[in-house]
């Protein structure tokens, strides 16, 4: 029986990299690369605007450090320089109802990540905007808080185990288990937030929390080991600034975004193939009025 259910298990996961062409996934990831882009700015502003009343100095840059672990150097510094320059010339502004405006903005990416997830799951949206699009804006901070604090335990962990450790009088022992500690917490809040991504976004109802973990714990170590790749890839082979001039930079964070998207997909793609192998495929949340279905073949990437 255990065999049985492996094997279906398998089946699954090979259907679900076929798929992956099937419903242009990939061409997906290519769109999102572009919105996620685009709401990367508008992100670290509103996230920097946050971080003010947080009471550790340099706080903001100790995230930006640990994001630079992640991102194309040249691209990291690119950010830097920009979010910089945007925060001090406009400081009390981002802090005022103009945030609003950014975080509308920084939830674009989440607003396309829903349509591609909806194709993953071959299920058409169903749900209003005024549904969708504050579901983004949810998604955002949500994703974005878990994002902060798996930056900063990747970052600043053994710096704040060691104070804390002394703060708080306590043992050696803490600051030596929270060199450790910080990785799996790094881990959780990777793999939380590619989960909260499944379970709130595509337009099915995912009754229990729980089944969609195997495919966040497929995207997280896909964009692990693509994140990591693409970056030797950009240090040690191409040279992104003799071939596209001062848009390498900007390059290379469109292909680390395009990796990230496709890794997100593919682990959405993997759970409606597993649902499909137990027979236990989700009901759609809001179903398609009526007259208003749309034809599989006319669906396109966009």
């Amino acid at each position: 029986m255990r065999f049985t259910y492996l094997r279906r298990v398998w089946r699954a996961l090979i259907k679900a990299f076929k798929d992956v062409d099937q419903h242009h996934l990939l061409a997906f990831a290519g769109s999102l690369a572009y919105y996620f882009f685009m709401s990367l700015i508008p992100f670290l502003i509103f996230l920097a605007s946050l971080l003010v009343y947080v009471p550790i100095q340099g706080l903001f840059n100790y995230i930006l450090g640990g994001l630079a672990h992640m991102l194309p150097p040249d691209s990291m510094q690119t950010i830097q320089k920009v979010v910089t320059d945007l925060i001090a010339t406009n400081r009390t502004g981002f802090l005022s109802f103009g945030i609003i405006g950014t975080i509308w903005s920084a939830s674009g990416g989440f607003s396309a990540m829903i349509e591609a997830l909806n194709v993953a799951y071959d299920v058409q949206e169903g749900r209003p905007f005024w549904k969708t699009r504050p579901l983004a804006v949810l998604l955002t901070v949500a994703v974005g808080a878990l994002v902060t604090i798996l930056l900063f335990a990747m970052f600043f962990g053994p710096h704040w185990g060691g104070m804390l450790a002394a703060k708080l009088h306590l043992s050696p022992f803490f600051t030596k288990a929270w060199f450790y500690f910080r990785w799996v917490l790094a881990a959780i809040c990777a793999i939380l937030a590619v989960e909260i991504i499944y379970y709130l976004a595509p337009n099915v109802e995912q009754r229990r929390f729980i089944r969609t973990v195997p495919g966040s714990i497929i995207a997280v170590v896909l964009w692990v080991f693509a994140s990591y790749g693409l970056g030797f890839y950009l240090q040690h082979f191409a040279q992104l600034s003799k071939s596209y001039g001062a848009l390498g930079a900007v390059v290379g964070l469109l292909l680390w975004f395009y990796v990230s998207s496709a890794a997100i997909l593919i682990g959405a793609e993997v759970n409606a193939e597993l649902a499909k192998a137990v027979g236990k495929l989700p009901p759609v949340k809001e179903a398609v009025e009526a007259g208003k279905e749309e034809k599989p073949q006319v669906r396109r990437a966009s």
